[in-house]
C-alpha cells in the first residue's frame, strides 16, 4: 500500500531518535544533579570563609582605636626624633654661618633700602600718567559701547536692504523717465512670463486628460485579455513615462507660478520714483553712519598699543621693585630666623628624648594590630578573585556583605542556568516517551492497518511535534546549543517528529482512498 514503507522506516527512526533523546535528557539531568550538589557545597565552604572574615574584622576594628593611636604615637615620635636629631647636629654650625652671612651682607642691605625708595617714587609718577591715559581710553571705549547696539542694528538693517538699495539706485539712475521705463519693462515680462504659464497650464490639463483617457483604455484592454506579455508592459511603460513627464511639467508650472507671484510682489513693493529715490537716500545717510562709528572705533585700536607699551613698562618697573623688596625683606628675615635658632638648639635634646619614648610604645601597638590585619587583608585577597565580589567592593560595598551578595547572585544566575537545561532536559525525555508510543502505533498500523493505532499515531505524533517545536524555540532562547546532546536530541525529535507526522497522514490518506474505492 502506497505509504507503508515510508512509515515503518519513520517509525523506527522516530524511536531511535527518541531513544537517544531519552538517553541524552537523562544525561543532562545526572549533570544538573551533579552540578547542584557542587553549588551547594561550594556555597557551604564561602559563607563559612566570610564568617570568618567577618569575625576578623569585627575584631580588627575592635582594636583599630589602639591601633590608630599607636600609629599616630610613632610617626609624631619618629618625626619629632629626626627633626630633633637634625636640628642638633646642625644647630651651631647653622647659628654660625647664619650670622656671618648676615654680617657680610649688612652694607649690602642699606644700599639696597636707599635704592628700593628711589624707585617707588618713580614707580608712582609712572602710575600716576598711566592712569591719565587709561582713563581717557576708557572714556572713548565707554562712548563706542553705548553706541555699539544701534551700530550693530544699522549694520544689520543695512545688511537687509542693500539688495533693495542697489535695486533702487539702478531705478532712478536715468532720472523719473528712465524709472518709468524700467517699471513698464519689468510689467511687460511680468505679462509675458504670466501668457506663458497660461500656456503652459492649458497644455498640462490637456495632457492629465489624454492620460486619464489612456490609462481608462489600457485598463480596459488589459481585464479584457486584449493586451498581455511584453505588449502590455510595454503600454504600462509607455504610460508611466507618459505620467512621469506630466509630473515634471507639473513642477515646472509651480515654479514658474512662484516666479510670477514673486515678480507681482517685487513690482507691487517697489513704489513710486520718489519713495524709490528716498529710499536710496535714507540708505546711503544710514551708511554714512557707520562709518563714522568704524573710524571712532580705528581710533581707539590706534591708541591701545600706546597704552599696552605704557602698562607693561609699568610691569617691569613693579617687577624690579617686588625684586628689591624680597631681598630685603629675606634679609629681615634672616635676623629673626637667627634669633629662633638659639631657642630651638635648646628645645631639640628635649623633643629628642620624648620622641624615642613614643617610638618604643607605638612599636608595640602596630606590631599587634597589623598582624591581625595582615590575616583579614589576604581574606580579603582572597575575597577580590571572585569578579562578582570584587566589583561590587570597588563599587563601595562592604567586603562581607559583597562576598555573600555574589554568593546569592551567582547561585541565582546558576539555578536560572539550571532550570532552563532542566527544562530543555525534561521537554527531551517526554517529547521521547510521546514519539516512542506514537512510532510504536504508527509501526503497528504499517504492519497491520488499525484506525484506532492511526488515530492515536497522529494525535501523539502531532502532540510530540509540537511540543518539539515549543522546545526548541525555548531552548533557543535558553541557548541550548551550549548543550550538545540535548541540542542535538531536541533537533532530531523535530526533524525526524514532523517526518513521522507526514509519513503516518500520508498512509492514512491512501488507507481512506483504498477504503473509498478511490
Amino acid at each position: 500500500m502506497k505509504g507503508q514503507k515510508m512509515l515503518k522506516v519513520c517509525s523506527i527512526l522516530m524511536i531511535i531518535v527518541s531513544l537517544f533523546a531519552i538517553v541524552a535528557g537523562a544525561i543532562g539531568v545526572n549533570d544538573i544533579l551533579k552540578v547542584k550538589n557542587e553549588g551547594a557545597a561550594t556555597k557551604a565552604e564561602t559563607l563559612a570563609s566570610l564568617d570568618t572574615l567577618e569575625a576578623g574584622i569585627a575584631t580588627l576594628e575592635e582594636m583599630r582605636p589602639a591601633y590608630e593611636e599607636g600609629k599616630v604615637a610613632y610617626e609624631e615620635g619618629m618625626k619629632a626624633y629626626e627633626e630633633g636629631k637634625a636640628a642638633y647636629e646642625a644647630g651651631q654650625a647653622e647659628y654660625a654661618s647664619g650670622k656671618a652671612l648676615l654680617e657680610s651682607k649688612t652694607a649690602a642691605y642699606n644700599e639696597g633700602k636707599a635704592a628700593y625708595a628711589e624707585g617707588l617714587a618713580t614707580y608712582n609718577a609712572g602710575l600716576a600718567e598711566y592712569s591719565a591715559g587709561k582713563a581717557q581710553y576708557d572714556a572713548g571705549a565707554a562712548k563706542l559701547a553705548e553706541m555699539t547696539p544701534a551700530y550693530e542694528a544699522g549694520k544689520a538693517t543695512l545688511a537687509e536692504k542693500k539688495a533693495a538699495y542697489e535695486a533702487g539706485k539702478a531705478l532712478i539712475a536715468n532720472g523719473e523717465e528712465g524709472f518709468s521705463a524700467a517699471i513698464d519693462a519689468k510689467k511687460a515680462e511680468l505679462e509675458a512670463g504670466i501668457a506663458k504659464y497660461e500656456k503652459g497650464l492649458a497644455e498640462y490639463n490637456a495632457g492629465e486628460s489624454e492620460y486619464a483617457t489612456k490609462a481608462a483604455q489600457l485598463e480596459m484592454a488589459e481585464n479584457a485579455g486584449l493586451l498581455t506579455g511584453d505588449a502590455l508592459a510595454e503600454k504600462k511603460e509607455q504610460l508611466a513615462a507618459g505620467r512621469a513627464t506630466l509630473d515634471e511639467k507639473k513642477v515646472q508650472l509651480e515654479e514658474a507660478n512662484a516666479k510670477i507671484e514673486a515678480s507681482k510682489a517685487a513690482l507691487a513693493a517697489i513704489g513710486d520714483y520718489a519713495t524709490v529715490a528716498a529710499g536710496v537716500a535714507e540708505y546711503e545717510a544710514g551708511a554714512a553712519q557707520i562709518a563714522e562709528y568704524e573710524a571712532g572705533q580705528a581710533k581707539l585700536a590706534e591708541s591701545l598699543p600706546v597704552l599696552k607699551a605704557a602698562e607693561a613698562q609699568l610691569a617691569a618697573g613693579k617687577a624690579k621693585l617686588d625684586a628689591g623688596a624680597a631681598q630685603l625683606a629675606e634679609y629681615e628675615a634672616g635676623q629673626a630666623k637667627l634669633a629662633a635658632a638659639e631657642v630651638q638648639l635648646a628645645e631639640a635634646e628635649t623633643t629628642l628624648a620624648a620622641a624615642e619614648t613614643q617610638l618604643a610604645e607605638g612599636k608595640a601597638k602596630l606590631e599587634q594590630f597589623e598582624a591581625g590585619e595582615a590575616q583579614v587583608e589576604a581574606g580579603i585577597a582572597t575575597l577580590m578573585e571572585n569578579p562578582i565580589a570584587k566589583a561590587k567592593i570597588e563599587a563601595g560595598v562592604d567586603p562581607v556583605t559583597a562576598g555573600r551578595e555574589a554568593v546569592a547572585e551567582t547561585e541565582a544566575a546558576t539555578t536560572a542556568k539550571v532550570m532552563g537545561k532542566l527544562v530543555v532536559c525534561v521537554a527531551a525525555i517526554l517529547i521521547g516517551i510521546l514519539g516512542i508510543i506514537a512510532s510504536i502505533m504508527g509501526a503497528g498500523a504499517a504492519k497491520m492497518p488499525s484506525i484506532g493505532k492511526i488515530k492515536g499515531g497522529i494525535i501523539l505524533g502531532i502532540i510530540a511535534l509540537v511540543l518539539a517545536v515549543a522546545a526548541n524555540i525555548y531552548g533557543f532562547t535558553a541557548g541550548y546549543t551550549a548543550y550538545t546532546l540535548q541540542f542535538v536530541g531536541l533537533i532530531a525529535e523535530l526533524v525526524f517528529g514532523l517526518l513521522f507526522v507526514v509519513a503516518i497522514m500520508k498512509y492514512k490518506n491512501a488507507l481512506v482512498a483504498l477504503l473509498s474505492g478511490e
